[in-house]
């Protein structure tokens, strides 16, 4: 009978007595009670198929050995009789019971796994037939497989496993510690004491990490309020119509020679490196070439309208509190919080959220808004600021919130002060106590913001189709033809002077003329560019062409020589707020609707994947029809402006101007479709005239006035 040698060597330990290669003839009894075994020597034969030396008795070798008790353990078989089964089950040689394919046994309505079935097996294959067998089971009570029953061929972790380095130590297990062997021997209580708290850490150290996924299905019991993960879910086919395909990544796609089909475009085939500026201006190059195939699913803007914002009467609070799926602090704590919110004044309801930041939170807190008809609300989350734009700051898990929240449900972005308890609160192993206090705090300050909110967008500018492209140099035609085939009206001039320098540089005088063939291109030689007014929407661009001083009219302008890129404002007068107007886009000048191509991008791509990477961005910004006012573009109270001008004066983007008022003296009015929403005109004010949403000078005089009185 086949042993591990540790257990050998510890039932020797105990006094058991081994008698190797002996089989039992008969067991002999003396009135009615056992007395011993009759025994026979064997010695080992030849080779059977199995590979294993038959064993053969040695005659003349029997002999008897005394025994009051005789256990029998050469074998396992189901204990069917136990069970009132034996009589009306067919069973097998070993005892075990026949079934079919589908592991019905020979009764109905009686299914098999297991042991039971093939004997002593692994643990994974027996709880393997069993699925299979519940499943069978479910069937034949309900009429409907269910679809947890199908076992898929390949296992559905993630990946093969991983590759074990060959330097990686060598560990041996801990060994556990046992009773000493006379004690174990007297009695049948436990012989492993188990492993102390060292050890079991240095077992648990000892493993490779060598797989992916070994669908222990914890992830889904973590995961069960979300729901997101189902380790039962077969595979879908999804058809998607589209008339072009962008493959971001060669690995992603299963059979790679599609990508060379026409009409797909890869961003491997503009990227140079791994570098994420490289890919980005790669996937930029990817989707201007696309969109061009795209233009017949391009659909006309509507213009958003600015949100009318109770007045504090009429105010009703809503608090929500996500908490990080329940990672947050403890559940004892969150009704606290939860009950703490509720109580504040005003607040017509409190609730928690399992996750502000999937769809199921964002629809709860939604239909709570609607429900209660809260006027304002309080989100204590991961989530930073309820605006539009994306500082460096932030995340997915802040940006799925605001997404779900503003864009798919509507919501009012003006009517949400939120609060980023996971980064002040989640990351600090603070007492129940201690938290809920900071809580508190925090919930004080929200109060203050939320009482004195005010619309965050007063208007928008309408976009046009007119794209005016100065520069007839690879990008500058490649642009123009990816733009033409999208639907817009190009304006190309190919070779462009300043008043500066009116002489055309060599390199542009000397370049070919190329007008390349678009139904909407219209092909300008030469043209001195005496300057740029306007704004998006609305751009005068001043030329003389063959001495003629014209005015061209566009959307959109396009820098796409290197002699151009001054007509833009200088680099160096603006500071890092100057990208929260554009999301940290490439190609956009710091003014709003003049794009341009900087020598640094043509190191990085081609001249014609820059075109089309420039095409992209000016066709995303066109396509919306209509921009949108900066949320935190300032308002001027024109009751204590006394038109110093200082404002205009600091203001780099042209977003600011003076204008008569009726008093007979002037007045700053804020140009928004220029605005960037940096706030330098709001502190530069000397009688804080000029005021910002979400920073309101109000909401300052509350938070002092407050600090004063002692409630924060």
């Amino acid at each position: 009978m086949p042993a591990h040698e540790s257990e050998i060597r510890r039932a020797q330990e105990e006094g058991v007595k081994i008698e190797y290669l002996v089989a039992p003839v008969r067991i002999v009894s003396q009135r009615g009670r056992v007395s011993g075994l009759d025994m026979i020597r064997m010695r080992q034969g030849a080779v059977d198929e199995s590979g294993r030396r038959k064993p053969e008795p040695v005659k003349g070798s029997e002999f008897f050995r005394p025994a009051d008790t005789v256990i029998i353990g050469i074998g396992q078989q189901p204990s069917l009789g136990e069970m009132g089964l034996g009589k009306e089950l067919i069973t097998g040689r070993s005892g075990t019971i026949n079934v079919d394919a589908r592991l019905s046994a020979s009764q109905a309505g009686v299914f098999a796994a297991g042991d039971a079935v093939t004997g002593p097996d692994t643990v994974i294959g027996s709880m393997s037939q069993g699925r299979r067998a519940a499943a069978r089971a479910v069937e034949y009570l309900t009429g409907t497989s269910p679809l947890w029953g199908a076992l898929p061929d390949e296992s559905s972790g993630a990946g093969e496993h991983l590759e074990i380095p060959e330097d990686t130590p060598r560990r041996s297990r801990p060994e556990m510690s046992r009773r000493h062997a006379k004690l174990r021997s007297r009695d049948f209580k436990e012989v492993e004491l188990g492993l102390t708290k060292e050890q079991t850490v240095a077992e648990a150290l000892r493993c490779l990490h060598c797989s992916s996924c070994c669908e222990c299905r914890v992830c889904e019991s973590v995961c069960n309020d979300i729901g997101a993960i189902n380790h039962f879910k077969s595979k879908e086919l999804l058809t998607v119509s589209s008339p072009a395909v962008i493959v971001a990544d060669d690995e992603e796609i299963a059979h790679l020679e599609l990508a060379d089909e026409e009409r797909v475009y890869r961003v491997g085939d503009f990227r140079s490196s791994t570098d994420l500026v490289n890919i980005l201006i790669a996937g930029s190059a990817s989707a201007g070439q696309a969109m061009a195939e795209c233009s017949s699913l391009r659909t006309n803007g509507v213009p958003c309208q600015p949100v009318l914002i109770a007045s504090e009467e009429e105010v009703r609070f809503g608090v929500f509190t996500c908490t990080c799926n329940g990672t947050l602090a403890t559940p004892a704590a969150l009704e606290s919080i939860r009950d703490m919110a509720g109580r504040m004044p005003g607040v017509m309801h409190s609730e928690l959220v399992f996750s502000a930041c999937h769809p199921q939170g964002a629809d709860q807190i939604a239909a709570a808004v609607r429900e209660h008809r809260l006027g304002r609300v309080i989100l204590a989350s991961c989530v930073c600021c309820p605006l539009e734009f994306q500082c460096i700051s932030c995340n997915d898990q802040r940006n799925r919130a605001r997404i779900h929240l503003f864009d798919r449900l509507g919501l009012d972005r003006c009517r949400f002060e939120t609060i980023n308890i996971r980064d002040h609160l989640g990351s600090l192993n603070l007492s129940e106590e201690m938290l809920i206090e900071r809580m508190r705090d925090f919930l004080r300050e929200a109060f203050i913001r939320a009482r004195v909110m005010g619309p965050l967008r007063q208007s928008t500018t309408k976009i046009g189709n007119r794209i005016l492209i100065l520069g007839g140099s690879e990008v500058g035609l490649s642009s123009a033809l990816n733009l033409n085939m999208q639907g817009f009206k190009v304006r190309l001039v190919h070779r462009c002077s300043l008043p500066d320098d009116p002489e055309v540089p060599k390199e542009i005088r000397e370049r070919p003329v190329n007008r390349v063939a678009g139904t909407s291109i219209m092909h300008v030689e030469e043209a001195l560019i005496e300057g740029i007014k306007g704004h998006l929407g609305d751009f005068t661009v001043a030329v003389r062409e063959n001495g003629v001083r014209k005015n061209f009219h566009a959307d959109i302008v396009c820098l796409a020589d290197l002699n151009v890129l001054a007509l833009a404002i200088p680099v160096g007068m603006f500071g890092l707020k100057k990208f929260y107007r554009y999301n940290f886009k490439f190609f956009h000048s710091p003014q709003i609707g003049v794009y341009r191509v900087m020598p640094r991008t043509l190191k990085r791509v081609t001249a014609f994947q820059a075109g089309a990477a420039l095409a992209a961005h000016v066709a995303t910004t066109a396509a919306e029809a209509f921009l949108k006012d900066h949320e935190l573009s300032p308002k001027v109270d024109r009751k204590r402006c006394r038109g110093c001008g200082r404002c205009v004066e600091i203001c780099p983007f042209d977003a600011v101007t003076l204008v008569a008022n009726e008093r007979g003296f002037y007045t700053a009015e804020v140009l928004r479709y220029n605005c960037v929403g940096c706030g330098g005109c709001v502190g530069r004010c000397p009688v804080t005239a000029m005021d910002m949403p979400y920073f309101t000078n109000r909401l300052l005089e509350e938070i002092v006035a407050g600090a004063l009185v002692g409630e924060l």
